[in-house]
């Protein structure tokens, strides 16, 4: 035991010798960095649905296939099965639950799959899990992708894997490519959609159904921590692939269900989100700072219209600094390092949302000016 724990110690140790120590910190300031972008977690109609929920009870008790099955759970699953254009929907209790559910579910030994090489953490885990044959690309990129399939067993199951909305990056998978290479090999496409749904498409239906593909894709995966303002997570496709999932997916059969008020929230943020006027206010503040940003250098003037801005400065220790100029003056921005994102490429992760002024996007672009310069 003690020279497992002088090992621990000496782990962490190193970790704060290279400025990668992660502290857990409580919120400060003005929010520039939750995924928070429609501002739904604070907002009223979702906390009196909440209210009202709650008076009948707080915890689901058990697994949804024991006694956490709530009513309110058919109504939403078919909702998000009509948004998304798919035939069903299977509500988890998170994002990374859905994507560690579906991929291990899904995908076997013997199946090869290709995965973009900047995919979150749960769909790596979620791959790790299906003792599949995996096949990391380089980012976005195309060429390398139709390389791999040319080279890979033409017998074997395939399936493509990838954000469509990139959580750190903020940039945006050539989806109609992949759809047309999916079509063109048989091959089986996975889209996470956790960032984009609730703010592109239509009535916030994400980017697969934005580009008329929604049709080619097996499954969908649907984190709803971020612009949905609640948590959970849905998974959407064919008939008899949620119904697949609903008898394998260990990450449903085997945790505690989600609580009737978190099912509540998200019954509510779901027409708030499909009337479409919190996308047109997002968008405006997108624009208008990533034009205040590109004259200042700060950001690629070919960035696309996200509401995740990276600002990359590159070193563990100047990234830290920056984020503690933003805390002093206001702002709330976190230091993203490795393993989060590639060696060298530390960044600030500025994220826009609702609630922005004109006033405070010009004051943050004032501190950045004078931290990153």
């Amino acid at each position: 035991m003690k020279a497992l724990l002088a090992k621990l110690e000496g782990h962490v140790a190193l970790l704060k010798e290279e400025n990668l120590l992660r502290v857990l910190r409580p919120k400060v300031g003005h929010d520039f960095c939750s995924n928070d972008y429609l501002g739904l977690a604070k907002h009223q109609n979702i906390i009196e649905a909440v209210k009202q929920s709650v008076a009948h009870g707080y915890g689901s008790t058990s697994s949804r296939f024991v006694r956490g099955e709530d009513p309110q759970y058919k109504d939403v699953q078919a909702q998000f099965a009509r948004l998304l254009g798919h035939d069903a929907a299977l509500l988890f209790s998170s994002g990374y639950m859905a994507n560690i559910g579906a991929l291990s579910s899904v995908i076997g030994k013997g199946d090869i799959v290709f995965s973009d090489q900047l995919n979150h953490a749960s769909i790596i885990d979620g791959l790790r899990l299906s003792g599949a044959e995996i096949h990391v690309f380089r980012h976005r990129d195309v060429d390398e992708l139709r390389t791999l399939i040319g080279d890979t067993k033409k017998t074997a199951q395939k399936f493509l894997v990838t954000e469509s909305l990139f959580s750190m990056d903020g940039d945006i998978a050539p989806l109609d490519i992949y759809a047309d290479l999916a079509r063109q090999h048989d091959i089986a496409l996975i889209v996470d959609e956790s960032h984009a749904v609730g703010i592109y498409g239509p009535h916030g239906a994400g980017l697969a159904k934005h580009l008329g593909i929604e049709s080619s894709i097996l499954l969908s995966v649907n984190g709803l921590g971020k612009a949905f303002g609640c948590y959970g997570g849905i998974v959407a496709g064919q008939q008899v692939a949620i119904d697949f999932l609903t008898q394998k997916a260990r990450s449903l059969m085997f945790t505690t269900a989600l609580p009737p008020l978190a099912i509540a929230a998200i019954n509510e943020a779901l027409p708030l989100v499909a009337e479409g006027s919190l996308q047109k206010k997002l968008f405006f503040n997108i624009n208008y700072i990533s034009e205040k940003l590109k004259a200042l250098g700060l950001v690629n003037p070919h960035q696309v219209s996200s509401p995740i801005i990276p600002l990359i400065v590159g070193e563990n220790q100047r990234a830290l600094l920056a984020a503690k100029n933003l805390t002093d003056a206001g702002f709330d921005v976190r230091a993203i390092r490795p393993p989060t994102v590639p060696k060298h490429t530390a960044r600030l992760r500025i994220t826009i949302n609702v609630s922005h002024t004109q006033e405070l996007m010009d004051g943050i672009c004032r501190v950045l000016k004078n931290s990153l310069r």
